[in-house]
């Protein structure tokens, strides 16, 4: 185990990078539905966010859970999300937020979610609205595979 501390806004982290980065490989896999897909691909298009969670060890591509909710019509839409990624660590104090790289970060001790870790943890809540970035291409892409799907278990019937 490999504890490093940094201070964000006056308050101790402390974690264990290579931790969450092996319990995000071995436990988790990040979903593959549109606001999902569209909340990753803005993460990472955000250099300075994605660095910060990379940071703890966290790969944005895989989430603890992401939460989404369709907003706006035509041109001005967009996802009000939520991601949420876990940390082998603690912090000092109650928990925070702040703004950066244009989202919320929360640094949460509990969150409503699914969850098999034992050992001490965090979260590291993102918040924002993302406009919608993924392409026709990207956007059809579940579409296609379930409507594949349907097609080939037609066809094994005949």
């Amino acid at each position: 185990m490999s504890l490093q501390t940094i201070e964000i806004n006056g308050i101790k982290v402390t974690f264990d990078k290579e931790k969450t980065s092996s319990y995000q490989r071995e436990k988790l896999s990040g979903c593959t539905c549109e606001g999902c897909r569209n909340f990753y691909k803005t993460i990472g298009m955000n250099t300075e966010l994605s660095g910060f969670l990379a940071q703890f060890g966290i790969d944005f591509n895989i989430a603890d859970e992401v939460f989404w909710y369709d907003m706006g019509e035509g041109d001005s839409f967009y996802y009000d999300s939520d991601g949420y990624y876990g940390v082998c660590g603690s912090f000092d104090g109650d928990e925070f937020s702040f703004e950066k790289s244009g989202v919320t970060i929360s640094f949460l001790k509990t969150a409503c979610l699914p969850v098999d870790r034992e050992d001490e943890h965090f979260y590291i809540g993102i918040k924002g609205d993302f406009p919608l970035i993924l392409n026709e291409d990207e956007r059809d892409v579940e579409n296609q595979k379930l409507s594949d799907k349907i097609i080939s278990l037609f066809k094994k019937n005949k």
